[in-house]
């Protein structure tokens, strides 16, 4: 079972494009795709737990991205304001609006939902060019406040998942990618891969580390999506070659 956000789930390809779907083609193995975008590793565990668990699957793989600590952390936030009835009436239940509000710094409510709608009716271009601004807005507002919260957490769930998949009969493995489909989280937190990277070295849980791979992919042909940063079909089937690699 393959779990993590976008990247996994094969954001802009076709699903048999997806690494998950490249693997099992040429590992000949059955291999589930339980991504979701937006999601962090709290959400990812919980995902597991509810579906993937049932697959009985004899390995999991986990994909971990730099930033994952910072989706944790806006996760926890809108769990502690929902179990404290303090979002708006209707929106209690939408993690995906809380999250966008948060990027632009409003509150769930009438103006942001105006924002997003804004964004939905102005054509892709405009609406990447707003996500970015907003990104770099909530980055320079908070700087190393979510990361460093939310690697707590991430570090919490990889050991819960850890001990669950062995107790299970599992296999854990884990990949790292730096996620430039976000380039401001790694401008504003430049050591934000080195820092999770260390902390997986730390726990002893070894890892696969894509960045080596997609940045050679970036000197020639390209393994991402201009302006975007999700993996194109050459970045999905090299991340599903590496990950063969390193399971065998």
């Amino acid at each position: 079972a393959a779990v993590g956000d976008s990247f996994p789930l094969g954001m802009e390809v076709a699903a048999a494009a997806a690494w998950p779907s490249v693997l099992a083609r040429e590992s000949g193995l059955r291999v589930a795709n339980l991504g979701t975008p937006s999601y962090g590793t709290t959400q990812e565990a919980l995902l597991y737990r509810l579906y993937g668990r049932r697959l009985r699957p004899r390995l999991v793989v986990l994909l971990l991205v730099t930033n994952d600590p910072r989706d944790n952390a806006v996760f926890a936030d809108w769990r502690r304001e929902r179990d404290a009835g303090s979002l708006p009436a209707g929106e209690e239940g939408d993690f995906i609006h809380y999250k966008f509000c948060r990027s632009l710094g409003l509150r769930a409510g009438t103006a942001c939902r105006g924002a997003k709608l804004l964004t939905t009716r102005c054509g892709a271009a405009v609406s990447l060019l707003f996500t970015q601004l907003a990104t770099v807005r909530m980055n320079l507002a908070r700087r190393g406040l979510d990361f460093d919260s939310g690697m707590d957490i991430l570090l919490d769930d990889l050991r819960s998942l850890s001990r669950e998949t062995a107790a299970s009969g599992e296999r854990l493995a884990v990949i790292v990618h730096p996620n430039w489909s976000d380039p401001w989280w790694g401008r504003w937190h430049p050591g934000a891969f080195a820092r999770l990277s260390e902390v997986l070295r730390r726990e002893g849980v070894p890892f696969l580390d894509l960045s080596g791979p997609m940045a050679r992919g970036w000197r020639g042909p390209r393994t991402s999506i201009l302006l975007d940063g999700h993996w194109n079909e050459k970045g999905h089937a090299l991340a599903a070659a590496e990950t063969l690699r390193f399971l065998r």
